[in-house]
C-alpha cells in the first residue's frame, strides 16, 4: 500500500512530541476575556462562534485567518503572555500556521458528533485534560473523498446515520499530550464534562503542512504509539 494511502487510514494517534507546557488557568482565562472583546470588534465570525448557545465550548483564538500574515499575528499579545506555548507550537509540521484556537469544554456539556475543518489530518494537543479518555470516534460508512460537514445549509448533518455506529474511544499515553485526528473518514465527539470549564481544553492547530515533516511525524508516532493508534 502506498504510504499516502496508509496515512489516509489513520484516524487517531498520539504524536511523538513533548508534553505540552502547563499554564496557569486564571492567566489563560484572563487572556480569553481579552481576546473575546477583541474578536467582537475585529473577528465577527470568531465572536459569533463563541457566542452560540449550542456550542459546547468557550472558544479562544490565538491566531486567526485574518491575522496570521500580519507583522504581529498573535491576538491580544498571546505570544508575550504564553511564549512557552508559541515555542511548543513551532514543533508542529506546518509551513504556515493559519488558525490556532482553544476549545474549553463547558460544564455539563457533551460535545456532539462533528467533523473539524482541517486538511484531512488535524493537529491537536491538550492544554488541560481532567476529563480523561472520553474522546471517541465513529468511522464513516466508507472512506470519503471529501469531508462531511457538521452543518449544511444551516442544518445539522446526522453524522451518526452516516457512520458505522460504533464508538471507538481514544486512549492517551499521558493525561496531557499531542495528538492527531482524521475528520475525513471518521466523526468524533466527547462525553459530558461534569466539572466547570477549565477541566478539558483542546488546542486546534490548522495551517499549510510541510508534508515530508508531517509524514515523518506520523511514522515516528505510529511506531511509538502503535497500541493507541486507530485505523480505518
Amino acid at each position: 500500500m502506498p504510504k499516502n494511502e496508509y496515512y489516509k487510514k489513520l484516524l487517531f494517534c498520539p504524536l511523538d512530541l513533548p508534553t505540552p507546557p502547563d499554564v496557569d488557568y486564571d492567566k489563560f482565562k484572563e487572556w480569553h476575556l481579552e481576546q473575546l472583546e477583541y474578536n467582537k470588534k475585529h473577528n465577527k465570525t470568531a465572536a459569533l462562534a463563541d457566542g452560540k448557545q449550542e456550542y459546547p465550548w468557550e472558544v479562544s483564538w490565538a491566531l486567526w485567518w485574518n491575522t496570521y500574515n500580519k507583522p504581529n499575528p498573535w491576538i491580544c499579545d498571546f505570544d508575550k503572555k504564553f511564549p512557552e506555548l508559541v515555542e511548543y507550537i513551532k514543533q508542529y509540521p506546518f509551513i504556515q500556521a493559519k488558525s490556532i484556537s482553544f476549545l474549553n469544554q463547558k460544564e455539563s456539556r457533551d460535545v456532539y458528533l462533528h467533523t473539524d475543518p482541517d486538511n484531512r489530518w488535524g493537529m491537536r494537543f491538550y492544554l488541560k485534560n481532567g476529563l480523561g479518555e472520553k474522546l471517541y470516534f465513529v468511522k464513516s460508512l466508507e472512506q470519503r473523498k471529501e469531508r462531511l460537514k457538521t452543518m449544511q445549509d444551516g442544518q445539522y448533518n446526522d453524522l451518526w446515520e452516516n457512520s458505522q455506529k460504533e464508538k471507538l474511544y481514544a486512549k492517551f499515553p499521558t493525561q496531557r499530550c499531542a495528538w492527531m485526528l482524521n475528520s475525513m473518514d471518521a466523526f468524533h465527539g466527547v462525553e459530558k464534562n461534569p466539572k466547570p470549564a477549565g477541566n478539558r481544553i483542546s488546542c486546534v492547530l490548522i495551517g499549510d503542512y510541510d508534508y515530508e515533516k508531517l509524514f515523518n511525524l506520523f511514522d515516528r508516532s505510529i511506531e511509538k504509539y502503535k497500541e493507541y493508534a486507530i485505523f480505518y
